[in-house]
């Protein structure tokens, strides 16, 4: 497997297991697969693009140098600014809190959408 392909297959692994977890009312555990699956998909596209692998969590600045690539990826800026930051919360006791379903179903739609674009374009 290619590289941008682990990344996808990743991509799709989180997004997978975000759907179930919310299904099962775990949301805040949920919107951490999420972003990995929004985070996977940008790494993915730039991995396809042959662009130096980075070792980063800035889905915003992911979303940036994919447009250096293709403006399309733009459209993603705003949910990828407004993801960023589950990388962390939910995952440590001092930057905890509860996020509602409707947000996480609503960033899922949002990094399914990602998936599927990048899938298309690689």
């Amino acid at each position: 497997m290619q590289e941008h392909e682990i990344h996808l297959k990743i991509a799709q692994d989180d997004l997978l297991a975000a759907k179930a977890l919310l299904k099962i009312s775990l949301s805040t555990t949920a919107v951490f697969h999420v972003q990995q699956c929004f985070e996977k998909s940008l790494k993915g596209y730039l991995a396809f693009c042959k662009q130096k692998s980075m070792k980063t969590h800035d889905l915003e600045f992911l979303v940036k140098e994919c447009c250096k690539l293709d403006l399309e990826f733009a459209r993603f800026i705003r949910s990828a600014r407004e993801l960023k930051p589950f990388v962390t919360r939910g995952r440590y006791a001092d930057d905890y809190m509860e996020i509602e379903e409707a947000l996480v179903a609503m960033f899922l739609e949002q990094a399914e959408m990602l998936l599927r674009f990048v899938q298309k374009k690689c």
